[in-house]
């Protein structure tokens, strides 16, 4: 019986540690030339990695802002780090967490130089 025991710890504790499958690219909502995926890779206690990857869409290098937040409410679940992504790249995978598995990326802050204190405004939304 310990041994049946033991062998079902090992099986659904490599079943956890299986990252799930990547989600669709999504838009980000205030830029359309950035684009979001990520998959859930294993839970630590009450707390969720996963991985994020960006794709720039825009002829040129950007550097943005980018944090996580309440799929409802929008409000930030996580401080903003800042980022480059070369001009139609996808960048490496980041890895995040979180202690829901509800949450949208937030972007901001968009600029095309490492130096610019002046931001892009958001991009007009068709709904």
């Amino acid at each position: 019986m310990k041994i049946l025991l033991t062998l079902y710890i090992i099986l659904t504790s490599f079943s956890s540690t299986t990252p799930s499958a990547w989600t669709k690219w999504e838009k980000t909502p205030c830029y359309d030339k950035i684009e979001f995926r990520y998959r859930h890779l294993r839970t630590h206690g009450a707390r969720h990695e996963f991985e994020v990857q960006f794709k720039n869409r825009y002829e040129n290098t950007i550097y943005f802002d980018y944090a996580l937040a309440d799929a409802k409410t929008k409000e930030g679940l996580d401080h903003a780090r800042r980022t480059s992504l070369p001009a139609s790249q996808e960048s490496k995978s980041i890895s995040v967490f979180t202690n829901t598995e509800a949450f949208t990326i937030v972007v901001g802050q968009l600029s095309f130089s490492p130096y610019s204190t002046v931001y892009e405004a958001c991009d007009d939304q068709e709904d």
